[in-house]
């Protein structure tokens, strides 16, 4: 395997530990060009490697930040003064 699948590899299995293995492999296998297995391990990838971590990093933080966004407007409702804007 290349460096950037092993890469994958691990980023993949580390985000199964803090998303859970459903969510992080759903959005790893969102990714086009990338194939991954129910361990989290590549099995292929298409196309430009540095690309598909790109997407898969995308795809990481954009979830990542949904769900802080969605406990900081749950927060708010407690703490109504807090602004957030």
């Amino acid at each position: 395997m290349s460096d950037y699948e092993n890469f994958i590899t691990e980023l993949v299995q580390k985000h199964k530990l803090v998303l859970g293995p459903n969510i992080a492999l759903d959005t790893a296998r969102a990714v086009k060009g990338l194939k991954v297995a129910d361990d989290g391990k590549v099995q292929r990838v298409f196309g430009d490697e540095a690309l598909v971590l790109k997407a898969l990093l995308n795809g990481y933080g954009s979830l990542v930040h949904q769900i802080s966004q969605k406990i900081a407007d749950d927060l708010q409702k407690k703490y109504p003064s807090v602004n957030l804007t």
